[in-house]
């Protein structure tokens, strides 16, 4: 999901979506694994000291795609838009997943299997209903469903109140969402619909984009100031989470350097462009590698390391398994994520709407290869 602006790719933004992936994955193989859940049988000490912050990677995640989606639904129409959404997220999850499940079952790896019951949610994700719960092929497929409901939630907005209301929009369900985990703390909608407790690093990112390009800068700084309200309070409750649940202390200033610094760079790489052009294209591939990466690491990286190593030569195991998964993220970004995106995107043009321009005047038709 690279990023796209009007000035071009933003390659420091592919560079920041790369990092969070491997800090992520620090976090599981090198903390998250051994220390609770019973998922990962050798043990890795030695990093725990800086993996357990690794989690705050998702966090900058979400704010990259409310950074990036803000202009995506505005330059687009709202039907151009979800196809797009649907086109970039579910084909190479259908294939992550697979190979994942293959992996699982050819390792016999049980403590991963899954039931026939779990495959209709794995397909779609996001089931906002009561009375149907499954097990996802990987754990770290739970960030999707707060991506596929964040486009859902800003598709509506635009859809019934158009483009204009988007920002004011944000910052009335940030806040409603907000309200409803402080005084109702139990209530089901806010995760099921409002993307939970993580709505306010989307609004965070779409604010940063706004103010950056001095763009609507009194509902910009509006969504901003509700959305740092709510992720404070989320992140504290997060730590209290991963300090309780992992035995373990965390350092709360350290978190907020790092979501902070995942801010900072999102704004300076629109103002600046902090990746030389010479990098541009190296770029473009570490932000394209990266969904696939995030989609495989987990659970695969855990069968590796559970089945084929001992605690022995965990070490030998361990950049062995990163190795692997890096280089099935790169195949898979080749030989598939690209292409069948393109083509996908080229099927479906006649399907899709004119793009837009920031006023809603169309400003090229939907044929042409954007």
């Amino acid at each position: 999901m690279g990023a796209q602006y009007g000035k071009g790719r933003q390659s420091g933004i592919d560079i920041l979506r790369l990092a969070c992936a491997v800090a992520v994955m620090l976090f599981h193989f090198g903390f998250r694994g051994y220390t609770a859940d019973g998922l990962l049988d050798a043990r890795f000490p030695e990093l725990a000291r800086v993996a357990k912050y690794g989690w705050a990677g998702v966090e900058i995640f979400f704010m990259i795609s409310g950074y990036v989606i803000y202009d995506s639904v505005r330059m687009k129409t709202v039907k151009s838009f979800l196809y797009g959404r649907a086109v970039r997220i579910f084909p190479t999850l259908w294939l992550c997943a697979a190979i994942t499940a293959t992996v699982v079952f050819l390792l016999e790896a049980t403590r991963f299997y899954i039931g026939r019951h779990d495959v209709p949610g794995n397909l779609v994700l996001w089931v906002p209903f009561d009375g149907y719960s499954y097990q996802m092929i990987d754990g770290a497929y739970w960030s999707l469903v707060l991506e596929l409901q964040f486009y859902a939630m800003v598709a509506v907005v635009v859809a019934a109140l158009g483009r204009d209301a988007l920002l004011p929009s944000l910052s009335f369900l940030v806040l409603i969402n907000l309200l409803l985990k402080i005084c109702v703390p139990e209530a089901a909608f806010p995760e099921r619909w409002l993307c939970g407790a993580y709505v306010g690093f989307f609004g965070i990112g779409a604010a940063l984009r706004c103010l950056s390009t001095r763009r609507d800068m009194a509902h910009s700084s509006l969504l901003l100031l509700v959305s740092v309200v709510s992720a404070v309070f989320y992140t504290t409750q997060k730590v209290q989470y991963v300090e309780t649940h992992y035995e373990t202390w965390l350092n709360g200033w350290y978190v907020a350097a790092i979501l902070v610094f995942g801010a900072i760079i999102l704004v300076v790489d629109t103002l600046y462009d902090l990746v030389p052009r010479s990098l541009s294209s190296f770029a473009a591939v570490a932000g394209g590698v990266t969904y696939p990466l995030y989609l495989l690491h987990q659970n695969i990286g855990y069968t590796i390391l559970n089945e084929i190593f001992s605690h022995r030569n965990r070490w030998v195991g361990l950049a062995l398994t990163v190795a692997a998964v890096f280089v099935l993220a790169v195949a898979v970004y080749y030989l598939f994520d690209r292409p069948v995106r393109r083509y996908l995107m080229t099927r479906g043009s006649s399907l899709r709407d004119p793009v837009l321009d920031r006023s809603g005047k169309a400003v090229r038709s939907a044929n042409s290869n954007a």
